[in-house]
């Protein structure tokens, strides 16, 4: 039996069904306007999103995110010892 596409939740609407935040986007674009369109968009989706005009920028941006993470789960008092 065949369905509508209609009828299948799309990929958003499960990944943000499925938690409780909404997600992050980082957008890496060099054109403003396109970085500015492609902002409003996914924030508008409900995203928290992150821009950049480069890729160097971005992967510093990536890195600072991993490390604040990273130093979080260490300081976290609900982790477990070991």
């Amino acid at each position: 039996m065949l369905q509508n596409a209609s009828e299948f939740p799309s990929a958003t609407e499960s990944l943000r069904r499925s938690t409780s935040r909404p997600g992050t986007v980082l957008v890496v674009e060099d054109d403003p306007g396109l970085l500015s369109l492609a902002a409003y968009v996914f924030g508008k989706e409900g995203y928290h999103v992150l821009t950049d005009v480069d890729a160097s920028g971005a992967l510093a941006l990536l890195l600072l995110i991993l490390l604040t993470c990273y130093s979080q789960i260490l300081i976290s008092p609900t982790a477990p010892a070991g």
